[in-house]
């Protein structure tokens, strides 16, 4: 065999390989893509569906506790203007009497679960905003961004109309409770 033949198919087997190896980082840039995309599919409903589940578990417990104040106040008040209201000197002992306590416990309980949903759905942001950070350094990095195609994600997260405010002035000096 000559040494041009050689030569040539060593530069056609050179040039296969490097196109397979090209194709083979096209197919994985797709395929990673593809994943990306459809995890921030997931994310995002599954940002939906916490809110959702958040404000419904937030805004049940808040009823109950409402009911378990006004149940109590109709048990309390007619309790102590029987036993009190007669005039003849009884007020006083409701020092030593064992009178009926308010339960606080559900109003901790209130605000254990407002704290802890909270920071949940700010990870469930976070987490979302991750994906479309991970999607769009494969789009726009190089050498991925030569085979990535279609359009960068965007998420915009869900947020107060206060905190979007502070955002656009740069100033938030209210330290009113």
């Amino acid at each position: 065999m000559n040494t041009g033949l050689k030569v040539g198919i060593l530069a056609l087997v050179v040039i296969a390989m490097f196109g397979g190896a090209l194709f083979m980082y096209n197919v994985s840039v797709d395929n990673r893509l593809i994943d990306l995309r459809n995890l921030f599919e997931k994310e995002k409903a599954a940002v939906e569906t916490f809110h959702d589940t958040m404000w419904k578990t937030i805004k049940q417990q808040a009823k109950v506790t409402d009911k378990m104040k006004d149940a109590f106040k109709d048990i309390y008040t007619p309790l102590i203007t029987g036993r009190y209201d007669k005039g003849d000197g009884t007020l006083m002992k409701w020092i030593k009497e064992d009178n009926p306590k308010f339960d606080q416990a559900a109003y901790s309980k209130l605000m254990v679960t407002i704290e802890s949903l909270r920071k949940e759905f700010f990870a469930t942001q976070d987490r979302i905003q991750g994906v479309v950070k991970e999607h769009n350094d494969v789009m726009k990095k190089f050498p991925s961004s030569l085979f990535a195609d279609g359009e960068l994600l965007e998420f915009v997260p869900i947020s107060s109309t206060k905190s979007k405010q502070v955002m656009k002035t740069r100033v938030d000096d209210d330290t009113d409770l």
